[in-house]
């Protein structure tokens, strides 16, 4: 069932045309096209949609939106007859790759606790939480993580778009086996 979400894709050549994805992304078409997509796949299952649930962006862009930062004032002081606006992240978005090392699970949590304005805490528990294995899945070809490389990478753009620099490149590409 064509629901119109990714016009901008070749079939024959595999590849994203510029030109269209450019004036497609952000569109009341494409806003239009997802809730379409969302309202067609059953979300019943833990493995729905594999191709939708790599396109970040539009998955959080509802959540961004309900989410906008709010400006907050602090209170005067005595010695102030001025305050300044601040805007607070009312999200943290993160990624699951950096809670692949023990280290990178303390970091991850570090933001996390000074994200909540909590006190920092050791974890203890570093052990692996859910994981899959993947050991008896043949590898993907070279010309399968090539043509799925050239799909996500405008969207990962978008994706650092919205959640900034720290989300350059999020997933490089992999050396095959």
């Amino acid at each position: 069932i064509n629901v119109g979400l990714i016009p901008y894709w070749n079939n024959d050549s595999e590849t994203v045309d510029d030109d269209v994805f450019r004036e497609f992304a952000g569109s009341t078409e494409e806003t239009e096209a997802w809730i379409r997509y969302q309202d067609m796949i059953p979300m019943n299952k833990g493995s729905h949609s594999l191709l939708g649930r790599g396109l970040y962006e539009l998955n959080l862009r509802p959540w961004i939106t309900a989410c906008q930062p709010t400006p907050t004032t602090p209170p005067p002081t005595a010695d102030t007859t001025t305050t300044t606006a601040t805007t607070t992240p009312q999200m943290l978005v993160l990624k699951m790759e950096n809670f692949k090392t023990n280290d990178g699970v303390q970091e991850t949590m570090s933001k996390v606790y000074e994200y909540l304005e909590l006190p920092e805490y050791r974890v203890l528990d570093m052990t692996h939480k859910n994981t899959r294995n993947y050991e008896h899945f043949e590898p993907l070809s070279n010309e399968t993580r090539e043509m799925l490389q050239r799909f996500y990478t405008p969207h990962n753009a978008r994706l650092r778009g919205l959640l900034g620099d720290d989300w350059i490149d999020p997933w490089p590409p992999v050396s095959s086996q």
